[in-house]
């Protein structure tokens, strides 16, 4: 099996190194040489040039927000080129009206194609510890599986429609930014009691809230250390605006997203579209009497 990875930012890389372990015929792309550059030393295939994966069976496609998808995927002539039954495992996370479109252009050009966005940091991209969100035909999914055993430790199937793998990472990424805000206010409660925000995170993460999210998280809010940035603010909120425009579609109103997504854009207006999304607790903890970064 030839396996194409289009972009290779911190997730991507790590995916396609994990794709290369495992012994995987392997080409990469990127429209940047220096990204490219480590895969060339070591004897992989990279390209700048989308069209050079047509020849793939699987084309795995991780990039940034639904216009970098359109560029690199459609808009190249890659879609176009990929030979008949190929399959795209779009691992992005994207619209749901670009989920739809996918499934058209798959469908008049008689390829296949399966969602699977991922959940995890750049530390489990590279460990080949991603928990992959599927969702295709089953002998898509089928073909998928050399591709998820090299970077994932579990794959969750919601469905043969691959729209539904979407809505998920868009309601899973709600619920971190969501998190990301709580835990923000809530370090600065116990700081204004003179609590040590480290000593609260560790208290809070290695007991009621032990898990991944308030793990990784709670330190950098702490310490407002939001450098470097494993996701950014600015795809943060990028995502929080897809998964608003998703509950529209169904005429549901949540009451935190608008909460939420006020508090994001206030980040970026303070300087912070590059650092991690935690940044959005550095917002919470100001508005809680928390100081500013």
């Amino acid at each position: 099996m030839k396996i194409g990875i289009l972009g290779l930012g911190t997730m991507g890389a790590g995916m396609a190194d994990n794709l290369a372990a495992a012994g995987l015929e392997l080409v990469v792309c990127n429209r940047s040489e220096d990204k490219r550059r480590p895969f060339a030393e070591r004897g992989i295939p990279a390209t700048g040039d989308p069209r050079e994966l047509a020849d793939c069976e699987v084309v795995v496609t991780m990039l940034a927000n639904d216009a970098a998808v359109r560029a690199a995927f459609v808009e190249s002539g890659l879609l176009a080129a990929l030979r008949p039954e190929a399959l795209h495992i779009s691992s992005s996370t994207i619209s749901l009206e670009l989920a739809d479109e996918l499934t058209r252009l798959h469908g008049e050009h008689g390829s296949r194609w399966v969602a699977c966005p991922v959940s995890g940091r750049g530390d489990l991209a590279r460990a080949g510890k991603l928990f992959l969100i599927a969702a295709g035909a089953g002998a898509d999914l089928e073909r998928c599986e050399p591709v998820f055993a090299a970077v994932g430790q579990r794959t969750f199937v919601f469905g043969e429609n691959p729209r539904q793998a979407v809505v998920v990472k868009l309601a899973v990424n709600q619920m971190i930014a969501s998190s990301l805000a709580m835990m923000g206010e809530s370090i600065a409660l116990a700081e204004r009691h003179g609590i040590s925000g480290e000593t609260f995170v560790s208290f809070f993460s290695q007991s009621l809230f032990a898990c991944p999210v308030f793990q990784a998280y709670g330190p950098l809010i702490a310490e407002k250390r939001y450098q470097p940035a494993n996701f950014t603010t600015e795809l943060g909120l990028k995502d929080l605006r897809l998964a608003q425009a998703a509950s529209e579609e169904v005429g549901a109103e949540p009451a935190l997203g608008p909460v939420v997504r006020e508090m994001m854009t206030a980040a970026l207006e303070q300087g912070h579209a590059e650092d991690d999304w935690a940044s959005i607790g550095e917002i919470a903890r100001q508005r809680a009497g928390g100081g500013r970064s």
